[in-house]
């Protein structure tokens, strides 16, 4: 930051879902008008094993924090199937971690708000400005383990609680088999289908958990497994109506 125009640090505190993460700490900064965000396991089966630390993130959610969703590989449709999973388990992610740093991948991703590592793809020659900023039609956020030099407009993990907290505008929105996701920032939409989907994630994240399949497969299997269903309902209306046709035909001939 230029020293000749000071500006105060606006810090977005995001705290990562471990062992230590405290509801009494997302309730001190909520006190101080200021919804920190979740940083969810990359695995939404994690929290399957850890009922624990589910609850103590559903308690959270309630107090107005904002899960994020954390990306190890940024592919649009292991986002989507990420997200509702976390949906499903009652933590719809508002925004989305890029581990790795700014990516040119950045582009396919679904639309919303983008935390990233503070460089261009880990590459530390590469910083990124402590300011939020848009870039490939999405908007980005630079998240740091700590303050960086200078200060500036920037998400922090776990800063300590005081007056610099703020809360961009957050949202995220994404498709998985057909059905689409609006995540804005009170608030999660979708439709029949949506909700569909929501019912059946739960059922396939229990099935993982006693299975020796990655929770990869598992992803697979839903996406095969609704496809199938919707297929299979298909060619039952068809049938349906196939049968109909074909007994009032009979009727008007008996007649």
């Amino acid at each position: 930051m230029n020293d000749s125009f000071p500006a105060p640090d606006r810090v977005w505190p995001v705290l990562p879902a471990d062992d230590d993460f405290s509801v009494d700490t997302v309730r001190a900064w909520r006190d101080r008008h200021v919804r920190v965000g979740l940083l969810l396991p990359v695995n939404p089966g994690d929290l399957v094993h850890r009922p624990d630390l589910l609850r103590r993130l559903r308690e959270a959610e309630a107090l107005d924090a904002v899960p994020v969703l954390a990306v190890a590989d940024p592919v649009p449709v292991q986002i989507a199937q990420a997200a509702t999973f976390y949906a499903a388990m009652g933590l719809p992610p508002a925004a989305t971690y890029l581990a790795g740093g700014l990516t040119p991948k950045l582009i396919a991703l679904p639309p919303g708000l983008y935390l990233t590592g503070p460089n261009w793809e880990g590459n530390a020659d590469l910083a990124l400005p402590a300011r939020e900023f848009t870039v490939y039609g999405r908007r980005v956020l630079p998240l740091f383990p700590v303050r960086p030099d200078g200060g500036g407009v920037y998400a922090q993990l776990s800063p300590v609680v005081g007056d610099a907290g703020f809360v961009p505008n957050v949202g995220m929105r994404w498709r998985l088999l057909g059905a689409t996701f609006d995540r804005g920032g009170d608030s999660l939409a979708t439709g029949g289908r949506g909700q569909t989907l929501l019912w059946l994630a739960p059922m396939i994240l229990r099935w993982w958990m006693f299975s020796n399949r990655p929770l990869v497969s598992m992803l697979v299997l839903m996406t095969s497994g609704f496809a199938w269903f919707a297929l299979s309902g298909a060619a039952f209306v068809i049938l349906a109506g196939w049968w109909a046709i074909e007994r009032v035909g009979r009727f008007h001939v008996l007649h």
